[in-house]
């Protein structure tokens, strides 16, 4: 963790590609960052993916698959990478909390 980050948030999730390729592990947020990293049964082991809240534009809710739903994150150049995580409508709860106390 960077100095003065904290964590607010952590959840097993799935990095959606498509309907048929994803990776699974865990997504974090904190203070500071949205940080996923793919867990070791994936075949892309070393995944690790992040992105700075100051680089967020926004957080939409997708679809909802049941249990879970997915959670879009969009950066400043509306650059999408999705997640499929339970709790989505909370997690876009506290990413926009987040986002909004960075001012």
């Amino acid at each position: 963790m960077n100095t003065n980050e904290f964590p607010i948030r952590s959840g097993l999730a799935n990095m959606y590609y498509s309907a048929t390729k994803s990776d699974g592990g865990r997504l974090l947020l904190t203070n500071q960052r949205l940080i996923f990293c793919a867990h070791a049964l994936n075949i892309n082991p070393n995944l690790y993916w992040e992105l700075s809240l100051k680089e967020v534009n926004r957080a939409e809710l997708g679809l909802n698959l049941f249990i879970s739903q997915r959670v879009k994150i969009f950066d400043v150049k509306d650059n999408e990478t999705t997640f499929v995580a339970y709790g989505g409508k909370s997690w876009i709860d506290e990413i926009q909390h987040a986002l909004h106390k960075m001012g």
